[in-house]
């Protein structure tokens, strides 16, 4: 319960603050490449906005069986951070806090968002630890918590549960 209400807090904090960071961030930077057109279909909606295309930092794209898989990652330590400056996340421990949260987005061969599946991550860092997560569907796509506090060559490797077909990915991330 106790995790879970941190995590809860932790999407909050990222709702409240990611409109004045989001607008900081992407200052004078292209933003062609960001659908803003609202939430996808089966997603949370926070906020009657698609946070998704702003929230983190695009790190991998791959195509499996014709799905397309896109993974981003968000710092939640400098998020939390941000939240605790405004005064927006006073009560939360950032020693307590997973460093990273990675979100993976799919489109489906017909362009559509898929919204309805399962999803998990394998994460082994270069300390040759292995974290075990499975994701949450929010924001129009699958997220959770991963620490990557070492840094180094992390393998992600995702596998996806989509109406009786499974889609497996892996690729490398460099965390400094």
């Amino acid at each position: 319960m106790k995790k879970r209400n941190l995590f809860f807090a932790f999407i909050l904090a990222l709702v409240l603050v990611q409109p004045v960071y989001a607008a900081d961030e992407h200052g004078g930077h292209d933003m062609s490449g960001h659908d803003m057109s609202g939430p996808a279909k089966g997603g949370h909606d926070m906020g009657g906005m698609d946070h998704s295309a702003q929230m983190g930092e695009k790190i991998n794209e791959a195509t499996v069986e014709g799905y397309r898989l896109t993974y981003q990652l968000i710092d939640n330590l400098a998020n939390l951070a941000a939240a605790q400056k405004a005064g927006k996340a006073a009560n939360i421990d950032l020693s307590k806090v997973k460093t990273h949260h990675l979100m993976l987005h799919i489109t489906a061969p017909d362009g559509a968002q898929v919204a309805n599946g399962k999803v998990g991550f394998l994460v082994k860092g270069p300390d040759g630890v292995e974290q075990t997560v499975m994701t949450m569907a929010m924001s129009g796509g699958y997220g959770a918590d991963i620490d990557l506090k070492t840094p180094g060559s992390y393998t992600i490797k995702s596998k996806s549960a989509l109406g009786g077909k499974n889609l497996i990915d892996q690729f490398t991330f460099i965390s400094k």
